[in-house]
């Protein structure tokens, strides 16, 4: 990204996750490429350069999701004590 080409020529920023996390993917993500400058920046003889040539990435991923089949069975009936001495 830069003053020049603001959509950007390269691919720099990523985010990488793992096969479990892709299940919780909602497919959902993005790059934000607007409002990365600032007034204090410069940019060549004036102001008002990028911030830098990355940009943020965000993904969207679902949360309370239960992939792990094997404890739904596991409920106050399943549990059992034993009082030892």
């Amino acid at each position: 990204m830069s003053d020049a080409n603001i959509k950007g020529s390269k691919t720099y920023d990523n985010i990488w996750i793992s096969k479990q996390t892709k299940q919780v993917f909602t497919g959902q993500c993005d790059v934000v490429r607007e409002g990365l400058s600032s007034p204090w920046i410069p940019k060549g003889w004036t102001w008002g350069g990028v911030v830098s040539d990355h940009c943020p990435a965000w993904a969207q991923f679902y949360t309370g999701r239960d992939l792990d089949t094997g404890d739904l069975k596991i409920g106050p009936e399943v549990i059992k004590f034993a009082l030892t001495d």
